[in-house]
């Protein structure tokens, strides 16, 4: 809400103006978009994690079979990400 004076013109105060102003939606659209903010860092990160997991493991592994498994991990959580 605004106050605002209104003034003769002798300067002295003969009446106020008030506007009011409903923002109950925009707080709604920045509740929205904090929580939409969330979702897509949750959505990134978990993927991410799993990539970095399984880098790791790559680089430790010397079994190829586990080397298959990693890399199609890898691949399915870069898709994941990219979807």
């Amino acid at each position: 809400m605004t106050i605002t004076p209104v003034r003769s013109d002798s300067g002295e105060v003969i009446n106020y103006v008030g506007v009011q102003y409903d923002i109950s939606s925009l707080k709604e659209l920045d509740r929205l978009k904090s929580q939409f903010v969330s979702d897509v860092s949750h959505e990134l990160r978990t993927p991410l994690t799993n990539i970095r997991l399984y880098l790791d493991l790559l680089r430790e592994s010397r079994d190829r079979d586990k080397t298959e498994t990693y890399l199609d991990t890898l691949t399915r959580e870069s898709e994941r990400l990219a979807h």
